[in-house]
């Protein structure tokens, strides 16, 4: 990467953030099962998985990942043995 990539980094961040949808407006839309992890410590109000749960119109499992921070660090093998499991669980139940 250049710097002159690294310069427009920033600015791809914000634009990104500012022309994000809004998840939890557009949770009852969503019908297909959904699992929503976030590492116990991610802040709630960022990641707001409980409230999508009650919000949304299909079926929510939420996993709140213990000493997990938001890129998984450390509990790799942990998340993709919950992502592996709800997935046979999904196949099985259709």
């Amino acid at each position: 990467m250049t710097f002159q990539q690294l310069d427009l980094v920033p600015v791809l961040f914000c634009d990104q953030v500012d022309n994000l949808p809004d998840v939890l407006e557009l949770a009852s839309q969503i019908t297909c099962p959904v699992l929503y992890i976030r590492g116990d410590k991610e802040p709630k109000e960022l990641y707001p998985a409980e409230e999508f749960a009650e919000r949304c119109g299909g079926s929510v499992d939420v996993v709140v990942a213990p000493d997990c921070d938001h890129f998984y660090n450390g509990v790799e093998r942990h998340v993709s043995g919950v992502i592996a499991e709800w997935l046979q669980g999904i196949v099985k139940a259709r």
